[in-house]
Parts: structure tokens; C-alpha cells; sequence
């Protein structure tokens, strides 16, 4: 059995297929960084990797997606396929 769900810090959405994390920044790369951080977290959490591992998980299998760039923030998100994450949030 998987660790208990850890709590998002940004926001996240649900689509047929993937979870995917958002998350803002004054640059890409803090966009980005915070982004996969959250991911990575959920990712570890739920099929007990190492950080180290989830890093490597989420380079080979999950997608970056800009989102808008239009205000003085910068918003990405990060989808993770929901084969690899079938549940973010358990009641």
C-alpha cells in the first residue's frame, strides 16, 4: 500500500487522461521548477519513490505545457499520464 496523499500547494485538473499541476512564476524557470517540484512530490508519494527517481519519472513520461504568458506571470502546467497516477486524491 502507497504513502497516504500528500496536499497540493498549487492548483491542479483533472482530464480524461492525465492530472496535470499549474503553477505561476515571474520566469519560466520558477514556473517550471514549481511546477515539477509538485508533481514529483505526488509522483514519490504515490508509488514510493525517491525524489531522485521521481525526477527521472517525470522527465521520461510526463509532458510541460505552457499556458499563458500574457500578464506579468508566466503559468505552466505539468501533465502526469493517469497510468502512472491513477488517484491524486483519496477520501
Amino acid at each position: 500500500m502507497g504513502r497516504p496523499p500528500v496536499r497540493c500547494s498549487t492548483s491542479s485538473v483533472e482530464t480524461p487522461e492525465h492530472f496535470m499541476f499549474l503553477s505561476s512564476g515571474k520566469t519560466f524557470e520558477e514556473a517550471i521548477r514549481r511546477g515539477l517540484e509538485e508533481a514529483v512530490k505526488h509522483l514519490c508519494s504515490a508509488l514510493q519513490l525517491s525524489f531522485e527517481d521521481g525526477y527521472r519519472l517525470s522527465s521520461a513520461a510526463c509532458d510541460l505545457k505552457i499556458s499563458q504568458i500574457v500578464n506579468e506571470l508566466v503559468t505552466v502546467r505539468v501533465a502526469v499520464p493517469k497510468q502512472i497516477l491513477s488517484e491524486l486524491f483519496r477520501l
